[in-house]
């Protein structure tokens, strides 16, 4: 069981390997303050609006993180070092007024839309991740983890299920041009720091 903060709660499974090598797979979730930790530090350093913030907000409300990692224990134990891939997928209801006036304020996309513009939206999310880290044995059946990394996200694939929503033509175009933009958001923003503590 651990923590990858900002990124993950969850368990999994970590098989020593020879020649001081490991093998680990995680299974967990992306709680609420995680996301709006991770939306912060992009906003800082990529400096888009709240309206986008808010956007990204909607589409993490359920996210499911499976992550694969291989790591090295260069000296046997204590100190290590970890190199893997992570995929998120994420669903949320997103309102269209936020998509239009963040990324189409111009282009008279909020007066093609009903009252109540919130569909679902859903998204895929890639990352690769490298940590350096120490863990202690506190007994024959326990080990403690600690550590220290980047998540670099590489690619990310968004989708907005509009049909029920009936919308025109053009709408339906500019949606598309949409769900580009949210995925381009974590490509170009969603690359944080990590702090991770395992226990198992």
């Amino acid at each position: 069981f651990g923590t990858d903060f900002p990124l993950e709660v969850g368990g999994g499974l970590r098989v020593e390997m020879p020649y001081h090598l490991e093998v680990q797979g995680t299974v967990g979730f992306l709680p609420e303050g995680y996301s709006d930790v991770a939306n912060d530090v992009g906003q800082q350093f990529g400096d888009y609006d709240d309206t986008t913030a808010r956007l990204i907000d909607q589409t993490l409300q359920d996210a499911l993180v499976f992550r694969g990692l291989v790591g090295w224990h260069p000296f046997g134990g204590g100190f290590f070092v970890q190199v893997g891939y992570s995929h998120i997928g994420v669903t949320g209801d997103v309102d269209l007024r936020d998509l239009a006036n963040s990324f189409l304020p111009g282009s008279g996309l909020g007066g093609l839309l009903p009252g109540n513009p919130i569909v679902n939206g859903d998204a895929s999310i890639e990352q690769v991740q490298g940590l350096v880290g120490y863990e202690w044995e506190l007994g024959s059946n326990l080990v403690v983890r600690g550590a220290l990394g980047f998540v670099y996200t590489f690619g990310a694939s968004a989708h907005l299920d509009v049909a029920q929503l009936d919308l025109p033509a053009p709408a339906d175009r500019l949606i598309a041009q949409g769900e580009d933009y949210v995925a381009s958001i974590f490509t170009d923003y969603f690359h944080v720091p990590t702090a991770t503590l395992e226990i198992g």
